[in-house]
């Protein structure tokens, strides 16, 4: 649920960070995004105060890596190449984990794991990691950090809708509410208010004249 705060605590950082301009009606719209997602996955939990400080802090930490990256990408900051972002960020990130794997999880690793598991797939998911930073990177460049958070919903919902036709993993009505309000939501901000309004005033236009033929026509016969 704290998760799904994510796009606010983005927006949020971008407008600390001056790259985006405040805007009441974009602050209003990612937190309906934002609570219909919570409202989706709320569900019986077990809270502990240190969890919701370590998933609190990581939201902040993300946020603002995700809003320097899009400084360092895009037109009006650094205009740095996606492949050079990554060359720096990647050995920053593999000393990190490796500093937190050897805590946690190094004890109980086992070497046989990785015969177990094949060359060949662990290849293809550093494959596969690879592709998605470059592509991580290509789309923040592109657009900005709170896209790249967004774009996580979509892929959430149709984790869960794959999950649903596969394995028949049983949902909830308040689930299905939750992210049809979400998914609305997103559409609503991608496309924004101007554009929505100008279809409503083409659409009145539109059914003003079907009206006004279909009296004309009337009048002839």
């Amino acid at each position: 649920m704290l998760k799904a705060a994510g796009p606010v605590v983005t927006l949020i950082t971008s407008w600390s960070w001056k790259v985006a301009k405040p805007s009441i009606g974009a602050f209003i719209n990612i937190l309906i995004i934002t609570l219909s997602v919570a409202m989706a996955v709320s569900g019986e939990i077990r809270f502990s105060w240190l969890g919701f400080g370590f998933q609190f802090a990581s939201l902040v930490f993300d946020a603002n890596r995700l809003v320097m990256v899009q400084i360092l990408l895009s037109d009006s900051g650094q205009k740095m190449d996606p492949l050079v972002s990554l060359y720096y960020f990647a050995p920053a990130c593999a000393v990190m984990t490796s500093l937190v794997a050897w805590q946690a999880e190094y004890a109980s690793f086992e070497w046989g794991s990785i015969a177990q598991a094949g060359w060949t797939v662990l290849t293809l998911s550093a494959v596969m990691g690879f592709m998605l930073n470059v592509s991580i990177f290509l789309l923040i460049g592109k657009t900005s950090g709170l896209a790249m958070t967004l774009i996580s919903i979509p892929k959430n919902i149709l984790l869960i809708a794959i999950s649903v036709l596969l394995w028949h993993t049983p949902i909830s009505f308040l689930q299905i509410l939750g992210y049809n309000i979400a998914l609305w939501s997103l559409l609503f901000y991608s496309i924004g208010w101007n554009t929505v309004k100008a279809y409503i005033d083409a659409l009145r236009v539109w059914s003003r004249k079907s009206e006004e033929n279909e009296v004309l026509l009337a009048d002839r016969v």
